[in-house]
């Protein structure tokens, strides 16, 4: 079973070069917070069973989604954020043929939310948390 922990400190969003590969559409109408666009280009692909924690430090608002493929579109089925505990748990089962999952992380700046390129994250194949 694959085990994740996501350490959010976010000064800066990870960006570097594993682009995800997906049938779907690269931007995701409305499918972010507050009804932003998704772009699947700065996601990575997570497999599950998945194991997660999100801890977040720091100010300002920070999201991390994870999104299900629903037929040719991304549609978020769970996150976790600094509005709702500083550390919260998660568990990821494989309970379908097409066990594919995005996730993508999230900040608020300024007027809006902005999403994180977190491509480089998986680029060692072990990672030990996301950040």
């Amino acid at each position: 079973m694959t085990r994740i922990a996501i350490s959010v400190l976010f000064l800066l969003c990870v960006a570097c070069g594993q682009a995800s590969q997906t049938k779907a559409k690269t931007i995701v109408p409305g499918a972010g917070p507050r009804g932003v666009d998704m772009n699947t280009d700065l996601a990575v692909v997570v497999n599950p069973p998945v194991d997660f924690k999100c801890s977040f430090q720091g100010g300002g608002k920070k999201a991390f989604v994870i999104y299900r493929l629903v037929s040719d579109q991304w549609k978020p089925m769970m996150s976790c954020n600094n509005g709702s505990a500083s550390d919260v748990l998660g568990h990821l089962i494989a309970e379908d043929p097409d066990p594919r999952r995005l996730i993508t992380g999230w900040y608020e700046i300024g007027q809006g939310w902005q999403q994180c390129d977190i491509r480089g994250w998986k680029s060692d194949g072990t990672p030990p948390y996301l950040s």
